[in-house]
């Protein structure tokens, strides 16, 4: 888990998960708990279909989507 930010700025979230070579950018730490639920439900069912390996990176940083490069 990687936090950047504070003091004056909003604190921001990154995980960078053991299995698969992606960074998961959760944004800013503000309802991070609606964001894991998605982030269980995209690996759930796309990742399993698609492998780990899919995309470089996954971003939750918008409320009801994820964005994958």
């Amino acid at each position: 888990i990687v936090l950047s930010g504070g003091g004056d700025e909003p604190m921001q979230v990154a995980i960078v998960p053991r299995s698969g070579s992606f960074v998961v950018d959760m944004g800013y730490a503000q309802r991070l708990e609606g964001r894991l639920a998605v982030l269980r439900r995209f690996y759930n069912k796309a990742l399993t279909n698609l492998g780990w390996d899919s995309y470089r990176s996954i971003s939750l940083r918008y409320d009801g989507q994820v964005v994958c490069r």
